[in-house]
């Protein structure tokens, strides 16, 4: 079964589609390679992340872009090998670029819906440092998110094991959010629990359901 399966991910248009973002990686590289040093390990090193969060690039810098692209891309790949393992699709490319579709509008319109209500509630600054804290949180694991993919496509790692490192990684961004914004999150309470409800825990269990 797991071969079977293997071989029907491990085909030309996810090569191509894995190959696409090791060059979008070659090409943070040489549009900063201290920044793309610095977001792979932010994991590890919180002065790296609040030197980005200083710093205040904008969604439309070229580094910013470009590493927006590729985290969409990696978690497109990651939904689809999951669904397509447990479902597998006939035309697996068409029903890839509608999941990368999908997690682009699902971003875009969280980011979104994420500002309105910060400025409804008033608490604009402490929500931008928020929101820029998970963004480069997610942006660190979607390279280790892009390792583990590799290995899975083209190794011999089961969906089992595949599952259980990205349950790792999540929760351990999940860890690292709480820990060092404790304090924002303590002093807004009943909006933290509100937004974690409403934009993390429903659009999973929606995309499981979709997925399986």
């Amino acid at each position: 079964m797991d071969a079977l399966q293997r071989t029907l991910l491990t085909q030309d248009w996810l090569t191509f589609v894995l190959l696409s973002l090791l060059l979008i990686v070659f090409v943070l590289r040489g549009l900063s390679a201290e920044k793309l040093q610095g977001t792979f390990l932010a994991l590890f090193n919180k002065g790296l992340v609040d030197i980005e969060i200083e710093e205040r690039l904008g969604l439309f810098n070229p580094f910013q872009l470009v590493q927006y692209l590729f985290t969409i891309g990696v978690l497109a790949v990651s939904c689809f090998v999951v669904a397509d393992y447990y479902n597998p699709y006939l035309n697996k490319f068409t029903v890839f670029t509608i999941y990368l579709g999908g997690v682009f509008g699902y971003f875009l319109l969280k980011r979104s819906l994420e500002l309105g209500l910060a400025n409804a509630l008033q608490i604009q600054e402490g929500v931008h440092y928020y929101m820029r804290f998970k963004s480069i949180y997610l942006n660190s694991i979607s390279f280790f998110l892009f390792a583990i993919l590799i290995v899975f496509s083209y190794g011999s790692m089961h969906m089992n094991v595949f599952l259980t490192l990205v349950f790792i990684l999540v929760l351990f961004r999940l860890i690292l959010l709480v820990v060092y914004n404790k304090n924002l999150i303590f002093n807004h309470l009943f909006y933290f629990i509100l937004y974690i409800c409403a934009f993390e825990i429903a659009p999973l269990l929606i995309l499981l359901k979709l997925m399986l």
